[in-house]
This record gives C-alpha cells, structure tokens and sequence, in this order.
C-alpha cells in the first residue's frame, strides 16, 4: 500500500508503484545495501529506525527524504512487513545550505573588513602619533585617552603622565571651568567640528606652569554609546 502523498511526490501513478519492490522503486542501486541494512536494523528493539536519503522520483531528480522504516511483527514476534513513514525535506535542506553559504560569506566579509579596518586605524593611528600639532582625545568625562608625540614636545608631559587625567591639567586654573563647559556644550551640540577660536582665545599650559596662546580644532566622534 501506498498513499497519495508519496505518489505526489514521487510523480509515478497507484498503478506504477503498487506491487513494485520497494528498493528498486525509489532508490538508485548504489544505496541499495544502505536501505537494506536499515530494513534489518527495525527487526531488532525498538524495532524502528530513521534515516535521511535521496529517493529517486519517476522523472529521474532525487528528493531528500527523512524517513522511519518501523517493522510489523505476528504473535510470534516474526517480522511480517514493514511501514515507511517520510517527509520530503529537499527544500528545507536547499535553503539551510544556502542560509549557511550566505552565512560564510557574510564571515569572510565581515573579516576582509575588519582587517582593513585595523589597517586603516593602524595607519591613521601612525600618522596623528607623529603629527607635529598636538592632538589629544578625550572621551565625555573630559579624561585623557591619547597624547601624540606632538603634545608630548608642546607641553612637556609624556602620555604616561596624562593618560586618564583630567583635560583642565593642560590650561591655567582659572580657565579650566569655561573650557569644560564649553567642551561639554559642544558634546551636545550635535556638531562633529568647529574652530575653537571663533568663541574665545585658548590658553594652555605647560608642565613647567608656563602659558601660551593656542590655536585649536575640536571635533567629536561617537563610538557605540561612548564620544
């Protein structure tokens, strides 16, 4: 016996497959000793096994199928016949290999791009470290993240000793209160740069307590949740 759904999905009509041997109606030759291996592993407790296997349809294509053999038995425990239950999986196959090939893709993209990333950041890291201008970056609380080689020779603070420091050691006491405000103003503003000389002259200071006038840029960029 056999029911509409596998006739379906085979392609062949009742008449062409009913009293057809089972292993030579839907499987190709070189599987033969596989589907039979597992026709005798449902004789043995619990008496049913499940496979996945390409079953070959009337028009040649194979479709893959999970199937269970399970094996029916008389008073005597003798195996009389057998019961294939099956889904045809082909499709749920072809897209999970697709999702994992795009998968892959995705990887190797992401990587290529990380890796011009670092590179990009490598250089552009080499080239602010040896700008002669100071340039020096801060996150939101105002403490020192970077101090290039240009910093270190105009102040006179290596980077270890203003790393994590507050900005306002780099200018006079009296005006480290304007400066963080208008810092933090300008954090909020939405502005990515302005010239720091349009609002007022900048004044820094040197680790010796010297001052001098500074012309400076500020720009912001966020990274995640942090500027």
């Amino acid at each position: 016996m056999i029911n509409r759904v596998c006739l379906e999905t085979m392609g062949f009509s009742r008449k062409e497959a009913e009293g057809k041997f089972f292993l030579k109606l839907f499987f190709k030759p070189k599987v033969h000793n596989l589907v039979s291996s597992l026709l005798e592993e449902a004789k043995e407790p619990p008496f049913l096994t499940t496979y996945e296997e390409n079953w070959q349809a009337k028009d040649g294509d194979e479709r893959l199928i999970s199937f269970t053999v399970a094996s029916l038995r008389d008073k005597y425990g003798i195996t009389t016949n057998y019961t294939v239950t099956g889904l045809d999986i082909t499709m749920f196959r072809k897209m999970e290999e697709e999702l994992w090939d795009y998968r892959t893709s995705l990887e190797e993209q992401i990587k290529r791009r990380t890796t011009e990333l670092v590179a990009s950041q490598t250089r552009l890291s080499g080239i602010m470290e040896t700008a002669e201008d100071a340039i020096i970056s801060v996150n939101s609380d105002q403490q020192i993240l970077m101090f290039n080689q240009g910093a270190e020779k105009i102040f006179s603070y290596s980077a270890d000793e203003v790393l994590g420091k507050s900005l306002g050691l780099l200018m006079p006491e009296t005006f480290r209160s304007s400066h963080a405000k208008h810092i933090h103003n300008f954090g909020e503003s939405g502005h990515t740069s302005r010239r720091m000389l349009e609002r007022s002259e900048i004044l820094g200071q040197r680790k010796d307590g010297s001052v001098f006038t500074a012309e400076a840029n500020i720009s912001q960029l966020e990274i995640e949740v942090e500027k």
